[in-house]
């Protein structure tokens, strides 16, 4: 039987109807994906510039700082969006006028970065090392800043384009009155002008994307440079053991055996830690490497000398030498041991056990995590830093 064409026609518009639902729900879900791929896209290329200012932050770790100290620390926040770091403008005294602002693009030697959204990144610094912090920077010290969680010393921030609410002008300056113009929720708050006892940011907060310096990229960031300065403070001990009287150098210090933190030299030891009390005229004779001092070097670098070369021999090249990977003859080794490994990563000579156990004991199998460089001879070994090794190591010779 025919359709009555009244129903035909109810038909047919119930055909365009759902033809017209499909149609837009497909154009919505298109738009939804389109723009869930645009926002992805933005936030990989604003990756990439925060990697960008990562390297070149990590760059200036190892610059001298306003004071024309060498010391090596992480520059304050820019306050006034100018792009640089410049005290005092940024800082007040040995504090950063605010520990969370604007990155100081000009100071470490970049173009006016910017990222996906062609914002200027932002900028969060732990009270204790940036640059002008006091005396005592050093492994020993602990981050208080956290970034998802996890403690770091430094935070880059891609701030993304202004959300509902947020008004931002090329002439904003005064980085604690516009942060929440910039960045959102969590990670615009805290009055950042003090160093208050812990500043906590984290990504998926609106559209900020964020990226962390830990504390192990910072010590590994700044290891040449402190080996390089100890190295320096050595060499002038070696020429001048004692700079207040007429006395012939050509021969190094002793070690400090890695159980005596507070020295205790003997004339026997060639291994250990360096002590600060006998090197202290050595590092005053160049007041730039004060920091050395005031930072307490000493006793995070293990210290190896060769035998010929301490007090009583003469250093010629003639008698028994260390050896870093293929350099022979060495007269002095330097080590930089990392954090502690968990246990069961480390593959030392004799102990086995939680490194913090281990180095709660002074044993050499808690700082140092091969069988190379733990077996008590005069030979040592840069490796690849991986999960089973973090050391450093770097020799030299007069």
């Amino acid at each position: 039987m025919a359709m009555p064409p009244q129903n035909k026609q109810q038909g047919q518009a119930l055909l365009v109807l759902l033809l017209m639902i499909s149609v837009t729900a497909s154009i919505w879900l298109t738009s939804l994906y389109d723009e869930h791929e645009v926002n992805l896209l933005r936030q990989q290329n604003s990756m990439i510039v925060l990697q960008t200012a990562k390297t070149a932050l990590k760059g200036v770790l190892i610059e001298k700082n306003s004071s024309a100290t060498t010391r090596p620390g992480l520059p304050c926040p820019d306050f006034n969006n100018d792009g640089n770091y410049a005290p005092p403008i940024d800082t007040n005294g040995n504090n950063c006028k605010t520990y969370r602002g604007w990155f100081p693009w000009r100071r470490v030697r970049l173009d006016d970065i910017r990222d996906a959204s062609n914002e200027r990144l932002w900028y969060v610094v732990d009270p204790a090392f940036q640059i002008e912090a006091p005396n005592g920077l050093n492994p020993d010290v602990v981050p208080t800043l956290t970034l998802d969680n996890k403690p770091v010393v430094a935070i880059l921030i891609a701030p993304g384009a202004p959300l509902t609410g947020q008004q931002r002008t090329v002439n904003d300056s005064q980085a604690d009155a516009n942060v929440s113009h910039y960045l959102d929720t969590r990670n615009a708050m805290y009055d950042a002008s003090l160093p208050i006892t812990t500043l906590s940011f984290y990504n998926g907060d609106g559209n900020d994307v964020l990226i962390g310096i830990s504390k192990e990229e910072y010590f590994a960031a700044i290891w040449p440079k402190v080996a390089m300065t100890t190295r320096d403070i050595l060499l002038r001990f070696y020429a001048d053991p004692n700079p207040a009287i007429t006395t012939e150098g050509n021969y190094f210090p002793s070690a400090s055996a890695l159980t005596a933190i507070n020295c205790g030299i003997s004339d026997t030891q060639l291994t250990g830690r360096l002590c600060a009390s006998v090197l202290q005229a050595a590092v005053l004779q160049n007041n730039k490497q004060q920091w050395w001092l005031d930072d307490e070097w000493a006793k995070h670098i293990y210290y190896a000398v060769a035998a010929d070369c301490v007090n009583g021999q003469n250093c010629d090249g003639s008698g028994s030498y260390l050896t870093l990977n293929t350099k022979t003859q060495q007269a002095v080794v330097l080590g930089f041991w990392g954090a502690p490994l968990s246990n069961g990563n480390n593959i030392c000579n004799t102990a086995t056990g939680n490194q913090v156990s281990l180095r709660l004991t002074q044993d050499i199998c808690g700082y140092f995590d091969s069988v190379e460089n733990t077996n008590a001879d005069a030979v040592y070994q840069n490796m690849k830093i991986d999960a089973h090794n973090n050391d450093r190591f770097m020799s030299f010779t007069p």
